[in-house]
């Protein structure tokens, strides 16, 4: 929600090389971060004074917490035991894709809807406080137990499909921001609740690989979201297909989701037993 503002004023104050430099820095406290996280398994786990006693007693000591979560096999059997992980990563991608190129474009699709640049960033501003309040909705559903009902995940992305299509035709600058603002809230929402339910769909012994390549596949969705959504503007030189396109990808990740979900529940489960 903020970011958008934040880049308007560097590029304003310094261009666009600078804005993006300072804005690669600030990604960087990121790695900073993920450095100083630490597992509160294994950091009981080294304060935790040794028994001598256990240690010389006959009984064996009580394994490793983590070592249940060893991974067994890599991404191969990873699939043969959970085969509608393939359905569950073709989603994340296409979410992806169309996540990242709805907030790339939004910005100059409201300047070529006759804005100016400070208006239209009106768009990803409101946009970004539906993503926000989105994912914290998913919070809800999963406190429930509701992450398998296909009603509530299917409902967001048909409703963000909707919401497209009403983009293409819409002028009035107040009726876009409110149709961003649902836009964000149903692509916050999927993409929280992608996060969570991949680790529903596999088992404890598979979860390190599975969870590589669900990373793999969102990486790949951004990374090929700039070049495929720009290659549909070249098209005809207008954003309306870029939302045109983002609205068939939307119908297919309905698709592919709903495969994941019914298939999984008749899917052979892990020979580890551990769902």
């Amino acid at each position: 929600m903020l970011i958008p503002l934040l880049l308007e004023y560097w590029r304003e104050k310094y261009g666009l090389t600078g804005s993006l430099v300072l804005f690669g820095a600030l990604m960087w406290n990121q790695i900073v971060s993920g450095v100083l996280l630490e597992s509160k398994e294994s950091t009981e786990h080294r304060k935790e004074p040794i028994d001598e006693e256990a240690e010389t007693s006959s009984i064996a000591p009580r394994p490793y917490p983590s070592a249940s979560m060893e991974d067994s096999g890599g991404i191969y059997h990873a699939i043969i035991a959970h085969p509608t992980i393939l359905f569950f990563y073709a989603a994340q991608y296409i979410h992806m894709f169309v996540m990242v190129s709805w907030g790339m474009f939004l910005l100059p699709y409201g300047v070529e809807k006759g804005y100016t640049q400070g208006e239209a960033i009106l768009l990803t501003t409101i946009g970004g406080f539906g993503f926000s309040l989105g994912r914290g909705l998913v919070i809800f559903v999963f406190y429930l137990k509701w992450q398998s009902r296909l009603v509530l995940i299917i409902s967001p992305i048909l409703l963000a499909t909707v919401f497209f299509v009403l983009t293409v035709f819409t002028n009035d600058l107040i009726l876009l921001c409110f149709e961003s603002g649902i836009i964000g809230i149903c692509l916050g929402y999927i993409i929280s609740w992608m996060f969570s339910y991949g680790r529903d769909i596999t088992c404890l012994h598979h979860f390190n690989s599975t969870s590589a390549w669900s990373m793999l596949s969102l990486g790949t969705g951004m990374i090929c979201s700039g070049p495929l959504s720009g290659s549909a503007y070249n098209i005809r030189g207008t954003y309306d297909d870029v939302f045109i396109l983002l609205t068939i990808l939307a119908v297919v990740e309905a698709v592919t989701i709903i495969a994941s979900i019914s298939l999984n529940r008749r899917s052979p489960s892990c020979d580890y037993g551990d769902k």
